[in-house]
């Protein structure tokens, strides 16, 4: 099973059509989707949990995908490099923080868990 809930498997299928772009897909030179990228995103879905607010997904110029988590005192971008890492922006509040964890498509990180309210596992 992909996902375990409703919310899991609407936004896995959204990460589906988006993996689907190919180079130029932004009318200029944006690369195509990074299939390692999404697979990370679609394997982090289910680890969202009762998420503070739920991700918009996305995708980058350069072909990774992006989840943003809005909410009050909250924004968060993650993008998924496709190598086993997540380069995050995450504000809350006046805490801000940046940089890149490692992802192994079973736990979230524990600093993007503890700044965003994310901490389940498989």
């Amino acid at each position: 099973m992909i996902a375990s809930g409703s919310s899991d498997c609407d936004l896995i299928n959204k990460l589906r059509l988006l993996q689907r772009y190919e180079y130029g897909w932004d009318g200029r030179a944006a690369a195509g989707a990074n299939t390692a990228s999404f697979e990370d995103a679609c394997s982090f879905a289910p680890l969202i949990g009762g998420a503070i607010a739920p991700p918009e997904e996305s995708i980058h110029a350069n072909g990774n995908a992006v989840l943003v988590f809005e909410g009050p005192g909250l924004f968060a971008s993650l993008q998924f490099t496709g190598n086993g890492t997540i380069a995050a922006y995450v504000r809350r509040g006046i805490d801000e923080w940046d940089g890149e964890v490692p992802y192994d498509r079973e736990s979230v990180p524990s600093v993007l868990g503890d700044m965003i309210g994310l901490s389940r596992s498989r």
